[in-house]
C-alpha cells in the first residue's frame, strides 16, 4: 500500500482544509527550526567532541522522521509528537513541584518567557492533533471516551518520564555541580 502525504481536495470542508494547512505549516516550521538549531550547534556552538556532533545530527534525523511520519498520517509519529508536546507542557510544573519536594533550599523561579512560550506551543500542538478532523486524517476513532483515555495515558506517561528524569538525572547533576563549585 502506497502512502500519500496529508492533503485535502477542492470539495472538502473548510475545517479539514484548515487542519491540513496547519499541520503542513507546523511541519515546515519544525523542519526549519531543526536545521537552524543544528546549524547553530555545529557551526557556532562550542562542540568539544564527536559525540556532541553525532547527538545533534541524530536529534535532527529523528525530528525529520517524525515530521515525515506525521505528514504520511502515521499514528506512531502522531503519538510520539503528542507525547513530546505533553512532556514539554508538563515539565515546568513537574520540575517545580519536585524541586519544592526534594531540593527546597534551591531558588527556582517558575515563570519565564521561554516557559510560557513552550506552554503555548505545546497546547497548540495538542489541540491541533487531538481535534476531530485530525483524528479522521489519521484514521482514528472519534469516540469521546477513547480520546479522554488517550489524553490521560499521555498525561500519566509524560509525568512519569519527567519525574524519573528529574529525580535520577537532573537533581544528581545539580548536586555534583554545586559540590564542584564549592571545592
Amino acid at each position: 500500500m502506497k502512502k500519500k502525504l496529508i492533503h485535502f481536495k477542492r470539495d472538502n470542508n473548510i475545517k479539514k482544509k484548515i487542519v491540513v494547512t496547519l499541520i503542513w505549516i507546523f511541519s515546515l516550521l519544525t523542519i526549519a527550526l531543526l536545521f537552524a538549531i543544528a546549524y547553530q550547534e555545529l557551526i557556532y556552538g562550542q562542540i568539544t567532541n564527536r559525540s556532541d556532533v553525532l547527538g545533534t545530527l541524530l536529534g535532527v534525523t529523528i525530528g525529520i522522521f517524525l515530521i515525515w511520519g506525521l505528514l504520511l498520517s502515521s499514528k506512531t509519529a502522531r503519538w510520539t509528537i503528542l507525547l513530546i508536546a505533553y512532556i514539554t507542557f508538563l515539565s515546568p510544573f513537574v520540575k517545580y513541584i519536585m524541586f519544592k519536594l526534594f531540593v527546597p533550599e534551591m531558588d527556582n523561579s517558575f515563570l519565564t518567557s521561554s516557559i510560557v512560550l513552550n506552554i503555548i506551543m505545546s497546547i497548540s500542538i495538542i489541540i491541533l492533533l487531538l481535534n476531530g478532523t485530525a483524528l479522521k486524517l489519521f484514521s482514528l476513532k472519534k469516540d469521546k471516551k477513547l480520546r479522554i483515555k488517550e489524553q490521560v495515558y499521555f498525561l500519566g506517561l509524560a509525568i512519569f518520564l519527567i519525574a524519573i528524569y528529574i529525580y535520577y538525572i537532573y537533581i544528581p547533576i545539580l548536586y555534583k555541580s554545586s559540590l564542584l563549585s564549592t571545592i
